[in-house]
């Protein structure tokens, strides 16, 4: 897995992770960023992402989504949120949210993609990283046991887990 934030080359592969996504049947697909996706032709996605990275005076958290290319498809993508005092994200969101696409699942890909941005946000002076998920997501909750996050607390119908 290669992971990295999309560039004007990914075109094609954009289409068919959106078209995934959009065919997807998970009722926990649902990621902020990916609704976004939606919404916008790949030249606009691009533009969308490059706003999210600093928005400091606003009340939201700058982030970057980083996409896991398997094979030279895109396989799945992780949003990082830099400052989760920003909004709601301390109650529900997190630092880190994560998709991936269905024909990559069970693989470990959300667990790789986690592990491999905890030190950048040590990097980022970020000791505490939180990360949510549903109640009864198990698959969601087994990724974020699996990269050593320790469940806190629940809000809702959220599980709220950090990770050392």
């Amino acid at each position: 897995m290669k992971r990295r934030e999309l560039t004007e080359c990914d075109d094609a592969n954009y289409s068919t992770f959106k078209a995934a996504w959009q065919a997807d049947t998970n009722p926990y697909k649902y990621l902020w960023l990916l609704t976004e996706m939606e919404k916008r032709d790949f030249p606009d996605f691009l533009e969308f992402l490059a706003s999210q990275k600093s928005l400091e005076d606003s009340g939201y958290s700058a982030s970057t989504a980083y996409f896991a290319l398997v094979g030279g498809e895109l396989a799945g993508v992780l949003h990082a949120r830099w400052d989760i005092t920003k909004g709601k994200l301390l109650e529900t969101g997190g630092h880190i949210a994560y998709y991936v696409a269905p024909s990559f699942r069970g693989q470990g890909l959300a667990a790789q993609m986690v592990q491999e941005i905890l030190p950048e946000y040590r990097a980022r002076g970020i000791q505490e990283v939180w990360i949510m998920c549903k109640e009864e997501n198990v698959a969601s909750r087994k990724t974020i046991e699996a990269c050593g996050g320790l469940y806190v607390n629940s809000v809702g119908n959220e599980r709220r887990y950090h990770v050392l």
